[in-house]
């Protein structure tokens, strides 16, 4: 299957850093193809899992500065934290897409939210 992804000329032309974020995509996929064969369907009924937190275990693995809350690492504290690798930040990202095709909040819904209402971009410290 062959999937083709569409930004406007003048968006990549202006940053080329695009082609990056792309690149990107294509490794979540590849990554989500292999996850298949290891653990099958991607429906939303995996019994037990809980995407939101795996994605926050492995967003903590990569970088622990925001992410020291001790409920998400229940079952789960024999893995290294900080590592920096970036294999978890990949993983993170497909998991809480899983998230947003199969939510498990009671209350999940898709709402385009106005600017005012984003916490907007955090500063690095």
């Amino acid at each position: 299957m062959k999937i083709t992804l569409k930004i406007p000329d003048q968006v990549y032309q202006q940053d080329p850093a695009y082609k990056r974020y792309f690149e990107a995509l294509q490794m979540m996929v590849n990554r989500m193809a292999v996850s298949h064969y290891k653990y099958g369907k991607i429906d939303g009924n995996a019994p037990g899992v809980d995407e939101l937190k795996s994605g926050l275990q492995r967003a903590a693995m990569y970088d622990t500065r925001y992410l020291k809350s001790k409920k998400i690492w229940k079952g789960c504290t024999s893995k290294p934290l900080n590592t920096g690798n970036t294999e978890n930040l990949l993983d993170t990202a497909n998991f809480m897409l899983l998230e947003y095709l199969f939510p498990k909040h009671r209350e999940a819904e898709f709402e385009a939210q106005p600017s005012s209402a984003s916490p907007g971009l955090a500063k690095v410290s």
